[in-house]
């Protein structure tokens, strides 16, 4: 069946991943920025919302995962 596939299997996965969701967020942040204008969105929020979302996503990725 097509639900049980191994894509199917690794689309879940990804949609249960914080860090894909951390990713997303930072993308918005910064697709909001440039859509609605440059400045906008502080570009110092923005520059942190991007280093918080790296930092989460580089973090998440060295810990041990169970």
């Amino acid at each position: 069946s097509f639900y049980r596939s191994p894509i199917m299997d690794k689309v879940k996965a990804l949609f249960s991943s914080r860090r894909f969701w951390i990713g997303v967020a930072g993308v918005v942040v910064v697709v909001a920025d440039t859509l609605f204008g440059e400045g906008t969105v502080d570009p110092a929020t923005v520059q942190n919302v991007v280093i918080l979302a790296a930092s989460w996503i580089v973090g998440d990725s060295i810990r041990v995962t169970e």
